[in-house]
C-alpha cells in the first residue's frame, strides 16, 4: 500500500519542510474534488429514483449483446490518468 506522500508525489503535489501542502496546489485539487462531489451526488439521486429501475437495466449478457465486456463498463483502481494531455478531463488533478 502507498503512503499518503507517494500518491501526492505522483500528483505532482509537493510539501514543504512542515509538511503542508501549497496553496497552487491546494486549488489544483479543489476543481477535481467539487466535479466529483458532485458528479457522485448526481449519480446517487439517480440511483435513489425507483423509476431509474422500471427502465434501466444492464445485465452481463446485455452488455455482451452490445459488444461490451465488464471491465469496459466498471472503473478500474487507476482511475486518474497521469499524464498532462488528460488534463481537460473533468474530474481528473491536473499535472
Amino acid at each position: 500500500m502507498q503512503s499518503i506522500r507517494d500518491l501526492l508525489s505522483e500528483l505532482d503535489i509537493q510539501l514543504d519542510e512542515n509538511g503542508n501542502v501549497s496553496r497552487d496546489d491546494i486549488i489544483r485539487l479543489i476543481t477535481p474534488a467539487l466535479y466529483n462531489i458532485s458528479d457522485l451526488f448526481e449519480k446517487i439521486n439517480r440511483t435513489n429514483d425507483l423509476s431509474t429501475y422500471l427502465t434501466f437495466k444492464m445485465s452481463r449478457e446485455s452488455l455482451y449483446k452490445a459488444g461490451w465486456s465488464e471491465t469496459e463498463v466498471y472503473p478500474t483502481q487507476s482511475i486518474q490518468v497521469r499524464s498532462i494531455y488528460y488534463d481537460n478531463i473533468k474530474g481528473n488533478v491536473a499535472l
